[in-house]
């Protein structure tokens, strides 16, 4: 229960006010009064030197360096005290002036003291002055305590956050505000562009997509002051959606993805995320941008593209919509696969530029994992000859395949074999002979897989025989371990098994359970939508999954592996990235029928 004090400059007991009333005190040079407070004064022997002492606890001493916890109008209690003279104290003589009170008297009780209540009426400096009357009349010498008001009170707040049970999207919660004032509203931002105020501290939403949600409730008490909450990650889900993120060509669809995602730098009143950077990637060819869909996971940004020779105008203007001048733009690829004209664009208008780019597709995986994702401890393999095995890589390397909060880096294979010295280097320093739990090296595909194997000594017999391509996807990855080190391999028959795996592999048995409503499908068949799409899924903790254009591949339809008591009533919000020349419409309505009927 709040209790509400209607306070006036100045606050006094009755007593006080009583004592108001009657003549004031005036203090002679020999310390007695001509007019005493008390009704009777008496004669006596002085106890001792008649002395006065003030103390607060809500408006601490100048001297004792405590802050001061009390504000404009806020009512705080000032303890006098007064010792010596003749026996009893009787009341106390003061003065406040920066409320215009001059010499009031307060009553003492029994024990000679006495609480007198204050709401000063200005914040910054203030003072007040008291003398002790003993029983003679006699008036001690005025004693100034001085103190600090605030310039707002603070109102010390929490929050609790209760998620509906329902499955239509629905949040209530409540907001618990403890303070010395009355709380006047409740200003909630619920983070998807819709706010409310109230005098209720009680609040009820519906939201419209599923999403983590950051919900903040600024209360204003009777004072002024005002406060924050906040509850973050507030999870909700709504029915199974299908949604497809296109654009006119591969640029403009690389901008849509972005814009779904990520908030305008300026002012943005909805419930995306701040880009922190962004990196950009050659729309025209796929071997520098393969192991961007981590980097941009870690530097918190959109992966978006361009022609190489100039800026894309549509990516230009997407780059000015999420990241302020004089944030970083990460170049991937050499000056041929990103000219330096686009980096000279960027520069003029504002941007720091830095390149992640090498001679060889190879160089240029490495020169990422060392300089853009600070040397990482876990590392995935694909080959480097083509893209879907890397693609579908990307969010599993932001998901299980990640250590100590970095990004698995994603390294490039030639093929079954490694070409480039310096990448096979690397691979090693990071292998750990008959390593348990999750080894830090990862192959992804089959190709990379028989890199891999080669690398840590696995003869050719072996594979041959016990290892073979096409590994059931859902019974997720294997590893194999020698005196060289522990590789773990994900490679299904063909690219749409692999992807299921990888997939599965992220999020371990209860793949597409609850907690993991997002799924991505994207063309099997080109690079450029599964980047922009992986790169947003990654951020998102969602799964990458290929589809052929016209028709649904059944490892793309068998996602959800998990026992039915795992996926059962889970909604999940599925994307289509690329237009229907990449996915066909046929094949949207297919994967949303797969998701209706696993959420049913």
């Amino acid at each position: 229960m709040t209790r509400i004090r209607l306070a006036a400059p100045l606050i006094l007991s009755s007593a006080a006010l009583i004592s108001a009333l009657m003549p004031p005190l005036t203090a002679s040079a020999a310390g007695t009064a001509s007019t005493p407070c008390a009704p009777a004064p008496v004669t006596g022997t002085p106890t001792g030197p008649l002395t006065a002492a003030v103390q607060s606890d809500d408006f601490p001493s100048l001297s004792g360096g405590l802050p001061p916890t009390h504000g404009p109008n806020q009512p705080g209690v000032f303890h006098l005290s007064g010792s010596g003279g003749v026996s009893p104290i009787v009341c106390f003589q003061y003065s406040v002036p920066e409320t215009g009170v001059s010499n009031a008297t307060i009553s003492a009780d029994a024990s000679g003291r006495a609480n007198l209540t204050l709401a000063l009426p200005y914040a910054g400096l203030a003072s007040v002055t008291v003398s002790a009357v003993d029983a003679a009349g006699n008036v001690s010498a005025p004693v100034t305590y001085s103190f600090n008001v605030l310039s707002a009170v603070p109102t010390k707040l929490s929050a609790q956050i209760e998620i509906g049970g329902s499955s239509d999207g629905t949040v209530t919660g409540v907001v618990t505000a403890s303070g010395p004032n009355p709380v006047l509203n409740y200003h909630v931002d619920f983070g998807d562009g819709t706010t409310v105020n109230q005098a209720s501290p009680a609040f009820r939403h519906v939201y419209r997509s599923t999403w983590w949600y950051q919900i903040v409730v600024t209360v204003t008490d009777s004072s002024g002051a005002t406060t924050t909450a906040t509850a973050l990650n507030v999870r909700t889900t709504v029915p199974s959606t299908m949604q497809r993120v296109s654009g006119t060509t591969r640029y403009d669809t690389s901008t849509a993805v972005s814009r779904r995602l990520w908030a305008d730098a300026a002012d943005d009143q909805t419930d995306r995320l701040a880009a922190h950077t962004v990196v950009l990637a050659s729309g025209a060819t796929f071997p520098d941008a393969l192991a961007g869909i981590p980097l941009a996971s870690y530097k918190q940004g959109p992966l978006l593209l361009t022609e190489p020779q100039q800026l894309t105008d549509t990516t230009r203007q997407e780059i000015h919509r999420v990241l302020p001048k004089g944030g970083t733009v990460y170049v991937l690829g050499g000056q041929n696969a990103v000219s330096p004209d686009v980096a000279a664009t960027l520069s003029g208008d504002g941007y720091h530029v830095i390149r992640y780019g090498g001679k060889t597709r190879y160089e240029t995986a490495l020169i990422i994992a060392k300089q853009g994702l600070d040397n990482p401890a876990h590392v995935v393999i694909a080959t480097g000859t083509d893209y879907p095995d890397a693609l579908a890589a990307g969010p599993a390397a932001t998901g299980r395949l990640s250590s100590g909060g970095k990004p698995a880096a994603i390294l490039l294979s030639d093929g079954a074999t490694f070409n480039d010295a310096a990448t096979a280097a690397y691979i090693r320093s990071k292998l750990v002979r008959y390593q348990t739990g999750m080894p830090n090296v990862t192959a992804i595909g089959w190709s990379s897989t028989l890199a891999g194997l080669a690398m840590i000594g696995v003869p050719d017999y072996i594979i041959d025989s016990t290892i073979k391509p096409g590994t059931p996807a859902k019974s997720g990855g294997d590893s194999w371990g020698t005196d060289i080190g522990t590789l773990y391999f994900i490679a299904g028959a063909d690219r749409y098994t692999t992807a299921e795996g990888v997939a599965i592999e992220d999020t371990g048995p209860d793949c597409c359970a609850p907690d993991d409503p997002f799924v991505g499908y994207a063309s099997g068949n080109g690079f450029a939508d599964a980047l922009t799409g992986g790169a947003a899924l990654a951020t998102l903790h969602g799964r990458l999954f290929l589809t052929a254009p016209n028709y649904v591949p059944t490892a793309t339809t068998a996602i959800f592996p998990g026992p039915p008591d795992q996926v059962k009533g889970t909604t999940y919000t599925g994307t289509v990235f690329g237009g229907t020349q990449a996915v066909s419409q046929g094949v949207e309505d297919r994967l949303a029928q797969v998701l209706e009927a696993k959420e049913q």
